[in-house]
């Protein structure tokens, strides 16, 4: 049976998990590499309508977008959509890579062990039941976002203005964002050992979720409570994404695309804390 982590454990392992990404930086290098290859494609878009890079990227926009979104200031709405679109590449190739490399590097920190000046070698075999566990989950997540979007579209055909069901509708719309960072949340806590089950313990992605789900039980809420209290530093980002509108009337594009370059170091920082403080929950458990 394993061991359970109470809730009164969790604010601690939080504590010292953001701690320990201060004592040991080379818990951090994966997600500065991460940050580098999210910034060189937003710096590739950003080039895309110059020379010499419009050579290529030209024709392909003009025929997906149209000739205006070469133009100032069109090309920062295409820079935008673009970049958002290559998350879903970053999140199956690179971040299944580099969260299993840092994820080795947690465990060497609390085992005590030496660390070299080299990330850890994840391995072919564990890469590839890496990217098949970050397929998966976001499978699971699209699923979710899919049934949220069913809902958004049963409350636009709701017709009050004023009362209950202008209250939900006005809920269900506006709270979309925060909505999918609460399924995002979910998940990460009930499929929290699956990414230690494989890179660490070498098990298949497959068998690594089935113990994971007879494993996370004890600790579910502990675990729920590290991912919510980490992931609330995003909120601040979803107010400010969600009122786009109203900021863009006083902000430049250059001005939100500097926005849209922080918030992607804090997500990446929430992500080194969420898996720092999730590695230790499971290397915990497996001491008892």
């Amino acid at each position: 049976m394993s061991t359970k982590i109470s809730i009164k454990q969790a604010f601690p392992i939080l504590g010292s998990s953001i701690s320990s990404l201060f004592k040991n930086p080379q818990i951090l290098y994966p997600f500065g590499i991460l940050a580098f290859i999210q910034l060189f494609i937003m710096e590739v878009l950003f080039f895309a309508n110059r020379w010499p890079l419009v050579k290529i990227f030209g024709p392909i926009i003009s025929r997906i977008k149209g000739a205006v979104y070469l133009h100032y200031p069109y090309n920062y709405e295409l820079i935008h959509h673009w970049f958002q679109s290559s998350q879903i590449i970053i999140f199956l190739f690179f971040s299944s890579l580099f969260i299993g490399k840092a994820v080795m590097t947690v465990a060497s920190v609390n085992r005590g062990e030496s660390l070299g000046d080299k990330m850890p070698a994840l391995g072919l075999r564990r890469y590839i039941n890496m990217m098949i566990a970050f397929l998966l989950i976001f499978f699971m997540m699209y699923g979710l976002t899919g049934i949220y979007g069913l809902l958004i579209r049963r409350a636009v055909r709701i017709q009050s203005t004023s009362g209950m069901y202008f209250f939900i509708k006005q809920a269900v719309l506006l709270g979309a964002p925060y909505f999918n960072l609460v399924f995002s949340i979910v998940l990460t806590a009930i499929l929290a050992y699956v990414v230690p089950l494989i890179v660490l313990e070498k098990k298949n992605v497959f068998i690594a979720f089935g113990k994971n789900f007879m494993t996370i039980w004890p600790s579910f809420f502990a675990l729920l409570t590290i991912v919510a209290v980490s992931s609330a530093l995003y909120v601040p980002v979803l107010l400010v994404r969600s009122n786009q509108r109203w900021f863009s009337s006083f902000i430049t594009p250059e001005g939100w695309q500097v926005f849209v370059i922080f918030s992607v170091f804090i997500m990446l920082f929430i992500d080194a804390v969420q898996y720092t403080a999730i590695t230790t929950c499971y290397l915990l458990t497996k001491d008892e």
